[in-house]
């Protein structure tokens, strides 16, 4: 068709699919012109164009890899095509996740990193929160919070709410617990220290020296086995009274009947003692023998009332005077003299409600 002005195209020429249409004016390709054209269904547009009259033009997937081009579009096979926007084309939306492919990412230096450079389930929910090995040459202080509950030094492992310390033989490995507010930290395999306090229920082992060096504090046990596993238990009959496999301990205060016990009588002998002064308080016999000078016979001590004194004397084969002094004779004469050679028993009680010793008899040998 001949070179027509837009204006002057009448409508029933409108452009079919066979037309094509070259717009320009005499002001040149430049020149800004306000055309309106209709096209037809499955009509198509070719050209060059210039100016503002240019149309866009599709980028390829290494163009957009690129960035550099922002006048072309980009279609579907373009994104396929980059090798940037095809790992987003890889996850698909779960459900409040994503899921992403079963191979190793590469994008970045992360994806790269070993997993063991990132947080677990039991480190933390957060990779700014989780609590990581540490590197430190000294840990002086720390402060632990809600889920934060380990501390890992030289160990590549978490195990629940523990605080592994790794020596420099793996012999040497211990575990310290970390416990709630109320507890104490313990150190497994060491030594447990001196603690503020502390129960010791289901505790064995108990050294004795533990117990037998310490002279202050009480001990308080039901029954003690001694020497053996059950024929010699020491336990409380009553109050003050301890009793052996049952039978009671007479002591110096209680009241007992003593049967098939003997006595042994606390007996003092000497010789030749002009002044002999008796003790009741350590002698229940009085024995002077070898008497070779005039004697006086006195008492000391503090008595108990119907408390027993026998006082036996022989002279060294000559008779010798004999004076009693704190003693009262009743029923009986006390010697003046001895009987040259012969042995004398005086036999005496005190009397606390007299304040005296009663002498009951007094009898020499025949």
């Amino acid at each position: 068709m001949a070179d027509t002005k837009n204006s002057a195209l009448p409508t029933q020429n409108g452009i079919i699919a066979t037309d094509k249409v070259y717009m320009s004016d005499a002001a040149g390709p430049t020149s800004k012109a306000a055309t309106n054209i209709t096209i037809a269904s499955g009509a198509s547009v070719s050209g060059s164009n210039t100016g503002d009259q240019t149309l866009p033009v599709k980028a390829t997937g290494a163009e957009i890899d690129t960035g550099t081009d922002d006048a072309k579009f980009a279609t579907a096979k373009a994104l396929a095509d980059s090798t940037k926007f095809a790992l987003a084309s890889k996850f698909v939306a779960g459900a409040g996740a994503l899921t992403g492919p079963a191979s190793p990412l590469t994008v970045g230096t992360a994806a790269a990193s070993a997993v063991g450079d990132f947080a677990t389930s039991t480190q933390g929910g957060k990779a700014d929160t989780a609590v990581q090995p540490n590197t430190a040459a000294a840990l002086t202080s720390l402060s632990l919070t809600a889920n934060n509950n380990q501390i890992i030094l030289n160990s590549d492992e978490v195990s629940g709410y523990t605080m592994t310390v790794t020596g420099t033989a793996t012999s040497s490995a211990k575990v310290i617990t970390l416990p709630d507010a109320t507890g104490t930290v313990l150190l497994s395999g060491g030594a447990l220290g001196t603690p503020s306090s502390g129960t010791l229920t289901n505790a064995t082992g108990l050294p004795v020296a533990a117990v037998a060096g310490d002279t202050a504090t009480a001990l308080g046990v039901g029954t003690l086995e001694l020497g053996h596993a059950s024929d010699t238990t020491l336990s409380r009959s009553a109050a003050g009274v301890l009793a052996v496999e049952n039978v009671v301990i007479p002591s110096i205060s209680s009241t007992n009947t003593l049967t098939n016990k003997r006595i042994t009588e606390r007996v003092t002998t000497t010789t030749d003692d002009a002044t002999a002064v008796i003790d009741t308080d350590s002698c229940d016999e009085y024995q002077l023998s070898a008497v070779a000078n005039a004697t006086e016979f006195t008492l000391t001590g503090t008595p108990t009332d119907g408390q027993p004194l026998i006082v036996r004397i022989k002279d060294a084969g000559v008779s010798k005077a004999l004076t009693w002094t704190g003693f009262t004779a009743i029923g009986c004469t006390l010697p003046a003299a001895t009987t040259a050679g012969k042995w004398h028993y005086i036999g005496c009680r005190y009397n606390s409600a007299a304040a005296a010793w009663h002498a009951l008899t007094a009898i020499v040998q025949a």
